[in-house]
Protein backbone atom coordinates (compact mmCIF):
# COMPACT_ATOMS: atom_id res chain seq x y z
CA UNK A 1 0.00 0.00 0.00
CA UNK A 2 2.72 2.45 0.78
CA UNK A 3 4.61 1.74 -2.92
CA UNK A 4 1.57 3.00 -5.04
CA UNK A 5 2.08 6.83 -3.58
CA UNK A 6 5.93 6.88 -3.48
CA UNK A 7 5.91 4.92 -6.75
CA UNK A 8 3.08 6.65 -8.83
CA UNK A 9 4.60 10.68 -9.32
CA UNK A 10 7.98 8.90 -10.71
CA UNK A 11 6.04 6.65 -13.45
CA UNK A 12 3.98 9.48 -14.74
CA UNK A 13 6.81 11.84 -15.45
CA UNK A 14 8.58 8.76 -17.20
CA UNK A 15 6.02 9.39 -19.79
CA UNK A 16 3.91 5.85 -19.04
CA UNK A 17 0.50 6.50 -20.15
CA UNK A 18 -2.38 6.95 -17.29
CA UNK A 19 -3.74 3.95 -17.48
CA UNK A 20 -4.75 1.88 -14.31
CA UNK A 21 -4.50 -1.48 -14.95
CA UNK A 22 -0.52 -0.46 -16.36
CA UNK A 23 -0.14 0.99 -13.15
CA UNK A 24 -1.42 -1.92 -11.35
CA UNK A 25 0.89 -4.15 -12.94
CA UNK A 26 3.69 -2.16 -12.45
CA UNK A 27 3.60 -1.74 -9.05
CA UNK A 28 2.53 -5.39 -8.31
CA UNK A 29 6.28 -6.74 -10.23
CA UNK A 30 8.02 -3.74 -8.18
CA UNK A 31 6.83 -5.38 -4.76
CA UNK A 32 6.93 -9.24 -6.00
CA UNK A 33 10.45 -7.91 -6.90
CA UNK A 34 11.04 -6.30 -3.27
CA UNK A 35 9.50 -9.09 -1.04
CA UNK A 36 11.30 -11.95 -3.09
CA UNK A 37 14.78 -10.64 -3.10
CA UNK A 38 15.01 -7.76 -0.24
CA UNK A 39 12.25 -8.71 2.11
CA UNK A 40 12.04 -12.36 1.98
CA UNK A 41 15.63 -13.64 2.43
CA UNK A 42 16.37 -10.89 5.42
CA UNK A 43 12.98 -12.45 7.62
CA UNK A 44 14.05 -16.28 6.65
CA UNK A 45 17.20 -15.53 8.26
CA UNK A 46 15.89 -13.89 11.16
CA UNK A 47 12.80 -16.22 12.01
CA UNK A 48 15.18 -19.40 11.21
CA UNK A 49 15.28 -21.04 14.52
CA UNK A 50 11.28 -20.69 14.42
CA UNK A 51 11.25 -22.16 11.15
CA UNK A 52 13.02 -25.35 12.06
CA UNK A 53 12.36 -25.68 15.15
CA UNK A 54 11.84 -29.70 16.15
CA UNK A 55 13.29 -30.83 12.72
Amino acid sequence: MLLLPFLLPPLHKLGLPDNHYLDTLIITGIAVLLMVYVVMPRYTKLIHAWLFRGC
